[in-house]
């Protein structure tokens, strides 16, 4: 509540503006939070802005390189809280798409999430493929020629 009101004083997130250096960035879970509570006053501003505090620490690098994600518990709480189609959603949909998945944190995540989730994958390959360029415009002969090395 704290960092919400200071936000609507200073129009700025002081709190979240470390750069995260651990493992797991700490700030997901406040701004999940505090997102949460702005969508319960309906503050458009204060949900774009931890959207953009999202995106930020997600773009930071760890120690050894990779990108920082939500935890499942994080991606949970969300869930929980928000509508189907909500922007915060979306984009930890997204995330999730670039991250590899272990079949523990499939177990943590909401069935919704998981829904979303392949319902985005569905359609990301509906657009890098054409319809045509599938296995039953293709047939069996397509994939047997590439068993036997010919184009």
């Amino acid at each position: 509540m704290n960092d919400y009101l200071e936000f609507i004083h200073t129009d700025d997130l002081s709190v979240l503006s470390d750069k995260c250096t651990a493992k797991r960035c700490t700030h997901f879970r406040t701004i999940a939070e505090l997102y949460i509570f702005a969508e319960k006053l309906q503050d458009l501003e204060c949900k774009k802005a931890l959207i953009q505090r999202l995106c930020s620490h997600i773009l930071e690098r760890r120690q050894d390189g990779k990108s920082f994600a939500p935890e499942c518990s994080v991606v949970r709480k969300i869930y929980q809280a928000t509508a189907g189609g909500d922007p915060i959603r979306v984009l930890l949909v997204d995330v999730r798409k670039t991250c590899k998945i272990t079949i523990e944190q499939v177990r943590d995540l909401p069935n919704e999430f998981l829904e979303d989730l392949i319902k985005s994958f569905q359609a990301s390959m509906d657009t890098m493929r054409p319809r045509e360029d599938n296995f039953f415009n293709k047939g069996a002969q397509y994939y047997m020629d590439k068993v036997g090395g010919s184009d």
